[in-house]
């Protein structure tokens, strides 16, 4: 780019050179950079957004736990579905006491040998009753049957189901005088049990008695 002056301007005692400016290359110069570059559609773009809540976006557990997880609710399934053929059992011996069949064409449960009649016949049910949690629930079903106004008469009802009378007399509540202990028995929480279904109220101190 040359400059070529034409004349001179006086002002105020100054003598300025008035050039014209002739423009022989141009160079490209660097534009520079806008103080705002980011456009609206840019700027709504950076604009936070809420997590998405499908379903799609949610955690997903390992493999290995949701098997787990299947898994026990099966079991959950299976407990459910036995105690459910047990109240069916229990229902059906109702409807059957109702016609005229009798409780004790129950036998109350298979294999037990109740009404007991010894100390060995007891002996035999206690060690089943350890680990056998289906006979416990049978047991208890099956006993609640027998019903009772009271307290007392439930426990009696039940009582003259799981006893007979010559085992009653070697039994009493602490042992005492040589007898069987029947607060330690396994029988004993499966009678409470069966009492509190005939009697919701009832208290340990009357289940002693």
């Amino acid at each position: 780019m040359s400059y070529h002056c034409s004349n001179h301007f006086t002002k105020h005692a100054f003598t300025f050179p008035i050039c014209s400016t002739e423009l022989t290359t141009v160079a490209a110069l660097p534009v520079a950079p806008p103080l705002f570059r980011s456009s609206h559609a840019e700027l709504t773009s950076q604009t936070t957004t809420p997590p998405s809540t499908s379903p799609t976006s949610l955690p997903v557990p390992p493999q290995q736990d949701y098997y787990r997880l299947v898994l026990q609710h099966l079991r959950t399934i299976e407990e459910e579905l036995k105690e459910v053929k047990q109240q069916v059992a229990v229902n059906t011996a109702m409807i059957q006491r109702l016609g005229g069949g009798g409780v004790a064409d129950l036998g109350l449960v298979e294999d037990t040998n109740m009404p007991l009649s010894n100390a060995e016949d007891l002996d035999e049910l206690e060690r089943r009753l350890i680990s056998d949690v289906d006979l416990k629930k049978q047991l208890v079903n099956i006993l609640a049957i027998l019903g009772g106004k009271t307290t007392k008469d439930a426990v009696k009802r039940m009582l003259g189901r799981a006893f007979r009378r010559s085992l009653t007399l070697q039994i009493n509540w602490t042992g005492a005088a040589g007898k069987i202990a029947f607060k330690s028995l396994n029988l004993k929480s499966v009678l409470h049990r069966a009492v509190r279904r005939v009697v919701t109220t009832a208290t340990e101190e009357e289940l002693q008695k």
